[in-house]
């Protein structure tokens, strides 16, 4: 099992593979690495294919926490560093594709390409209409069991474990987050400081 600890939070991943551009894969909410596995399996034939929990997620530490898109994009980029992944092409699946928009848009210099998969990167109104119910009852008391509800319709084979972890109070679901960073970066004085995000342009769930 192989991990990384990053000020005492144990953050899992797996690799395989060599050769360029070397690739991060990244899962969506309530999933774990499990769920890119094909992927890995395909690409490592000719890349170096790392492949992670994310935080709260799979075999990865769940401390409680706020958990933000740009908490998830810095131990990203902490993560690169400590492997001495330069310049990944960066695939992420449904939220993934924003947690990787946001390492792009705070380290421009560190990803070579981005990839969302099934990621609502602007959604429709009325698919927003339609979620509005869900999302705001995940602002209640009750949000664990409406998570859990949620995604007892999927049927992917780490699902129901992951989203018990999602749900569990202990690991609240990420948040919006708008100011742009200030300041030298506390991930690591080797990546770039975040830059500041353009006027209008904020990542959220």
């Amino acid at each position: 099992m192989r991990r990384l600890r990053r000020d005492g939070v144990a953050l899992f991943y797996e690799e395989a593979g060599v050769g360029e551009p070397p690739m991060l894969l990244v899962h969506g909410l309530a999933c774990d690495h499990t769920h890119l596995t094909p992927q890995l399996e395909h690409f490592s034939g000719d890349h170096r294919v790392v492949v992670v929990d994310l935080r709260g997620h799979g075999q990865s530490d769940a401390p409680r926490q706020e958990y933000t898109i740009e908490g998830f994009a810095d131990d990203l980029a902490w993560v690169c560093a400590r492997l001495g992944l330069e310049n990944p092409v960066v695939v992420g699946h449904s939220l993934a594709g924003r947690i990787c928009l946001a390492l792009a848009a705070s380290y421009p210099d560190l990803p070579s390409a981005v990839v969302a998969l099934d990621s609502t990167i602007v959604p429709p109104r009325d698919r927003l209409e339609m979620m509005r119910p869900f999302i705001e009852s995940l602002r209640t008391p009750a949000y664990p069991e409406d998570l859990r509800r949620f995604f007892s319709g999927f049927s992917c084979r780490a699902t129901t474990r992951s989203a018990r972890r999602a749900s569990s109070p202990k690991c609240p679901l990420p948040r919006n987050t708008s100011s742009p960073r200030r300041g030298r970066s506390a991930i690591s004085p080797t990546i770039p400081r975040p830059r500041p995000r353009p006027a209008g342009c904020r990542y959220s769930t």
